[in-house]
């Protein structure tokens, strides 16, 4: 049970670190982010690689 709390606490902190620079949406576990981003955000990797978010690119019109 510990653990999942750690997990939990763990991907709301990484959901902050995001909030000003990607739009995302947290039920359908996506994140949006511009076409133009090179992916070299740490906490951004975290949530698509451990937490299984999905990251759909966005081009701006």
């Amino acid at each position: 049970m510990d653990t999942d709390n750690k997990k939990t606490n763990r991907r709301y902190r990484l959901h902050r670190k995001i909030k000003g620079l990607y739009r995302f949406q947290v039920r359908q576990k996506i994140i949006y982010v511009p076409d133009s981003d090179d992916m070299t955000n740490k906490a951004l990797r975290e949530l698509h690689e451990k937490f299984n978010y999905q990251i759909q690119f966005e081009i701006p019109s």
